[in-house]
Order: C-alpha cells, then sequence, then structure tokens
C-alpha cells in the first residue's frame, strides 16, 4: 500500500463516493491488514468485503449518494 495508490483511492472517493478496491493478496491477515489501512487513512465507510473486493463510501461535498441507515 504506497502514498500513490492511497492518493488514487482519496481521488477516487472524492469523484465517486462509492468505490470498489480490489486486494491482489492470498494471505488473509494481509488482505484483512490492507484493508483496514485503506479505511483508517481515508476516513471511508468499510460496506462489504467480497473475496479480494473492497466496497467502500465516503460522503463527499456535494453529497451524491445517500446510504439508508438499517
Amino acid at each position: 500500500l504506497t502514498e500513490g495508490v492511497l492518493a488514487e483511492i482519496e481521488g477516487a472517493l472524492s469523484h465517486h463516493e462509492l468505490i470498489k478496491v480490489k486486494v491482489p493478496t492470498d494471505d488473509r491477515e494481509e488482505k484483512s491488514l490492507i484493508m483496514e489501512a485503506i479505511i483508517r487513512e481515508t476516513q471511508a465507510q468499510k460496506l462489504q468485503v467480497i473475496g479480494h473486493v473492497l466496497i467502500m463510501y465516503r460522503q463527499s461535498e456535494e453529497k451524491k449518494i445517500d446510504i439508508p441507515r438499517a
């Protein structure tokens, strides 16, 4: 997880609010640590993990998407 990757994730979140990030590793512990680091660094919400894909959301200033609370 490099600064460049985090910058791309930040840009995508700012523009789209809801994104998917693929974490290509077979080590479950490493995958979990990387996903948690992404969530922590971007201050986004983890919505779901499906296999190697992290689905995350962070509201932008334009508030494009409304996520219903369960």
